[in-house]
């Protein structure tokens, strides 16, 4: 027997039962060019399953989607660019604003990524308390001086 194999060898597989005899009226033949080839299809099926849906693999008129913003974020990113309007500016407005909402992600398990989460959340309890006291001034202001009505009144004067 020589070491000599080619790639087309011969693989006798014999089929068993449940109890382990072997079956010995069908085997099936395999070579390795045949266990090559099944390999390579599944490796190929196994990639394009794996690869996430990009732009360059998305079907044409799919819609883009945008990454999903949680309530912390949103509130982080107003918190402080509000303040960084105030203390600097526009720039760091923008620098701060968008700083800590990349920061404030949920999968962001540091202190400070949990100290943005807190400030954000604390921002948007804050911003709906403070709404729901002006709504209900607003309200008041309007019953007793009729503020829209009078602003109807000078549209259509100008209108």
């Amino acid at each position: 027997m020589t070491d000599e194999s080619t790639p087309d060898d011969f693989v006798n597989v014999k089929k068993t039962d449940a109890v382990g005899a072997a079956d010995t009226s069908s085997s099936d033949g395999l070579t390795a060019t045949k266990l090559e080839q099944h390999n390579n299809e599944s490796n190929n099926a196994d990639v394009t399953k794996a690869q996430p849906e990009t732009s360059a693999n998305k079907p044409e008129g799919a819609p883009e989607e945008a990454p999903e913003v949680t309530p912390s974020q949103a509130g982080a990113g107003l918190l402080f660019g509000i303040s960084g309007l105030v203390i600097g500016g526009p720039v760091l407005a923008l620098l701060a604003g968008v700083g800590a909402a990349v920061v404030a992600k949920p999968d962001n398990e540091t202190p400070v990524g949990d100290a943005a989460r807190a400030s954000g959340d604390f921002a948007i309890e804050t911003t709906s308390k403070v709404s729901e006291v002006v709504g209900e001034k607003a309200k008041e202001a309007n019953e007793e001086y009729g503020i829209i009505d009078k602003i109807k009144q000078a549209l259509q004067r100008v209108g």
